[in-house]
């Protein structure tokens, strides 16, 4: 698993609507090409280090009384082949397609706690969370499974520990040449 982070100018595609997106796709359709990658995908924020925005939906049928509040939960908006990517299984519906981007009404996948809580005893898939008036619907779910997280924690902890490694090396040779050089 290799996470990159890389943020291009929005304002060098604001004359050119599409362009912006058709830059990431380029960019993950060039990894997909590279020798070994068997899975790749892009979101918005990375796991670990963040848990996306927040919004608010009213699942289709539910109502909420002018006392209360809509339930909440946090959006992370992924390209097609993210959950392969990670590694995590789609167990209702399916994953986003590339063509989800530009032929389709937007679309949720959504984790399987979310549609076990508002979808009691049936599927979620083909059902509808409302954001404000706008209608989304829900084409897959997924599970987060224990071995994720623990592969995630794992890959980015190695990193990390490898640069240290790396840079105490690095003070430890200096160290020892000087005092090679002073006796």
């Amino acid at each position: 698993l290799l996470v990159v982070n890389f943020t291009i100018a929005t304002s060098r595609y604001e004359d050119r609507p599409g362009r912006y997106r058709g830059y990431y796709t380029a960019v993950l359709d060039r990894v997909r090409s590279l020798p070994g990658v068997l899975a790749v995908g892009a979101a918005k924020d990375a796991p670990f280090r963040g848990n996306g925005e927040r919004i608010s939906f009213v699942p289709r049928g539910m109502v909420v009384a002018p006392t209360e509040e809509a339930p909440t939960a946090p959006m992370i908006h992924v390209s097609d082949g993210y959950f392969a990517a990670l590694g995590v299984p789609i167990i209702g519906g399916r994953e986003f397609l590339r063509a989800d981007d530009t032929t389709r009404a937007p679309a949720f996948v959504v984790n399987q706690a979310l549609a076990t809580k508002y979808f009691p005893g049936r599927s979620a898939v083909g059902r509808a969370l409302n954001l404000g008036d706008t209608p989304v619907e829900i084409i897959g779910v997924f599970t987060k499974p224990f071995s994720l997280t623990v592969r995630l924690f794992v890959a980015i902890t190695a990193g990390h520990i490898v640069i240290l490694a790396l840079t105490t090396l690095t003070f430890l040779f200096r160290n020892w040449f000087v005092g090679i050089g002073t006796s």
